[in-house]
């Protein structure tokens, strides 16, 4: 057996890393939301307090995609679907917690008329990071430029 399958099965049998499985890092969820809840709570079982990013999209019509990250704060986020900067509403994610996440009443993330799914990803090392990284908007003939991060490559 080659030496990635090998790592492969000991990762999947939790002998890697401490025990970490998907379940602790990674994590599909759906959701409908509740109309007027200033604290409603996404209960997935992924840690977001030790980094992290969500990722939530409409599954009943054609909003737009939201990406919160840890390294940002809860109230900014991305639209990877726009060609917009960085936006902030204090109504739309509001915390990131130890079981999931906690949304505002935006309905754009919280509607009762809007199934979604949400995508959670736990900072990991060798799994997902995020860091920041501020650019010079530049193009060069250097070599690609290189961002430090945590996942072991």
């Amino acid at each position: 057996m080659d030496n990635i399958t090998q790592l492969l099965m000991r990762g999947a049998a939790g002998a890697a890393g401490g025990g970490t499985f998907v379940d602790d890092v990674f994590s599909t969820y759906l959701y409908t939301g509740e109309s007027g809840n200033t604290n409603f709570q996404v209960n997935n079982g992924v840690n977001l307090t030790k980094g992290g990013m969500v990722w939530l999209k409409s599954r009943t019509d054609t909003m737009e995609y939201y990406l919160f990250d840890t390294e940002r704060g809860p109230t900014k986020f991305l639209r990877s679907d726009a060609s917009l900067l960085q936006q902030t509403a204090s109504d739309t994610l509001k915390s990131f917690d130890d079981d999931g996440f906690t949304l505002g009443d935006n309905g754009a993330v919280n509607s009762p008329s809007r199934n979604t799914v949400s995508w959670t990803f736990r900072k990991q090392e060798g799994f997902f990071d995020i860091v920041k990284y501020d650019g010079n908007a530049t193009s060069s003939s250097s070599p690609a430029r290189q961002i430090a991060h945590n996942l072991g490559s």
